[in-house]
């Protein structure tokens, strides 16, 4: 999700890679996740929402139920960005190793979450079903899908510039295109969550055994590294369930 995060601030008008990614677009959530944290290391991120200049960029993993329920009244515009749920669980088990001192196999991990269980941010079913069954108007919603960016990512980011009423020349395209490629972001530290690391590890959350980038490979399909036939047939209910539920098809 990071890479689209960067693709959607950029649309937006920020074109600065020094400016870590978390400044940009401020995570509504993070001061709950990280409670023990001090406020110099992680200020109260709702009210520092609140106070941002506008126009703002607010992301969030929570599901449409508990975001703010002034949402409803005010509708800004909305980016849902999801991707296919065997990816999704190896993203997390990584993410949780790096992060959250994760002390679980892959596997149990992927059990968990498959049955609606996680650290944080499940059932992914019904966390999908919040937004595409949601009442909110549809024309303030622009639906995205991390498969899509991969295979074609100049029409996505059209897509994020028409539904943000932004006209970029192809020049700018060009120049947008490189900049958020993803070995660029990789081989920047602002957008590779170098800062989060760095307060996990003073809080003794971050396990120094776990991967050292936030951002891996982004790739479609990593899962098949990490399945066996059993998980396989477990997500399959999964993403049968969200299917039937949403209509979302995803490339495996």
């Amino acid at each position: 999700k990071q890479w689209y995060q960067r693709r959607v601030a950029i649309t937006a008008g920020d074109k600065s890679k020094e400016v870590d990614l978390d400044e940009r677009m401020i995570f509504l959530e993070f001061k709950s996740i990280l409670p023990s944290a001090t406020q110099k290391m992680v200020p109260d991120t709702i009210e520092k929402a609140k106070l941002a200049p506008r126009p703002r960029i607010i992301k969030s993993h929570l599901p449409m139920e508990l975001l703010p329920t002034q949402l409803k009244i005010k509708t800004p515009r909305i980016i849902h960005v999801s991707r296919n749920s065997r990816d999704v669980v190896v993203s997390l088990y990584h993410h949780f190793k790096l992060l959250e001192r994760l002390d679980l196999s892959f596997k149990r991990l992927a059990m968990l979450l498959a049955k609606g269980y996680s650290i944080y941010y499940a059932p992914l079913d019904a966390h999908l079903m919040s937004f595409y069954n949601s009442s909110y108007p549809r024309d303030k919603i622009l639906f995205l899908k991390y498969e899509d960016m991969k295979r074609n990512q100049d029409l996505e980011i059209k897509r994020i510039a028409k539904f943000l009423n932004r006209d970029p020349s192809q020049r700018e395209m060009n120049q947008l295109s490189q900049h958020v490629s993803f070995s660029n972001m990789k081989s920047t530290p602002s957008l590779n969550k170098e800062s989060r690391i760095n307060i996990s590890k003073k809080l003794s959350i971050s396990n120094p055994q776990g991967d050292g980038l936030f951002i891996r490979k982004g790739i479609v399909g990593g899962w098949r590294a990490y399945f066996d036939d059993e998980l396989s047939k477990i997500f399959d209910d999964l993403d049968h369930r969200i299917e039937n539920a949403t209509g979302l098809k995803y490339d495996m």
